[in-house]
């Protein structure tokens, strides 16, 4: 397949090799970058389940009711796309995140919303830092998230909202016997960053 007439301007193949031309002294014109944009992409009702085998024992994520819609994604240097995505978590909680995206340089912000996500399928990343069982309770939180990668630089990420843990109980490892439990805990006036690394908080509440 001869590509260079898929090309508007080339040159006919006569089959036979041409002779390499000098090129002419010069400043040398920049090519442009190729670019994708991608107007618009929906995915609905998909449902997935991630199982991460480097725990022990594995932590298994289940998602159900997956939703994306994203329009204007461009790799075009300070191209900017919208995207909204929703998904039911563990079969109780419910995660929303909406808002703009850029490719170059890599950047989003976005409107946060998670209710009720439980903490029990992730305790095996954290059950052999502690001394007790996770036995109920739920994340809510509802802010702000910015997240940027500038090129040749190094992740910075921020939220800035309220945060709550609901129906919260655990168990002593040992003595298997009640540990902590209480109906709410809740942050408020939350505003935490990495890089550089920040954590404000205006007023904290337990029930």
């Amino acid at each position: 397949m001869n590509l260079s007439r898929l090309v508007p301007g080339g040159a006919p193949d006569t089959g036979s090799p041409k002779t390499p031309q000098p090129k002419a002294a010069g400043k040398r014109t920049a090519e442009k970058p190729w670019a994708v944009t991608l107007k618009k992409a929906s995915i609905d009702r998909y449902a997935v389940r991630f199982e991460d085998g480097a725990t022990s024992p594995p932590a298994a994520l289940a998602f159900d009711g997956l939703r994306l819609r994203a329009e204007n994604l461009t790799t075009e240097k300070k191209g900017k796309g919208t995207f909204s995505f929703a998904t039911g978590y563990d079969r109780g909680g419910k995660l929303s995140l909406a808002g703009s995206f850029s490719v170059d340089p890599t950047s989003m912000a976005g409107k946060l919303r998670a209710s009720n996500l439980p903490i029990g399928p992730l305790q095996p990343y954290f059950t052999e830092k502690v001394k007790i069982l996770v036995t109920g309770g739920g994340i809510s939180a509802e802010g702000n998230v910015r997240v940027a990668a500038p090129k040749g630089g190094r992740l910075q990420a921020g939220y800035k909202g309220e945060a709550s843990v609901n129906g919260f109980a655990s168990v002593d490892k040992e003595r298997g016997e009640d540990f902590l439990k209480f109906e709410t805990l809740h942050f408020g006036g939350v505003e935490a960053g990495y890089l550089p690394t920040s954590v404000a908080i205006r007023d904290i509440s337990l029930t």
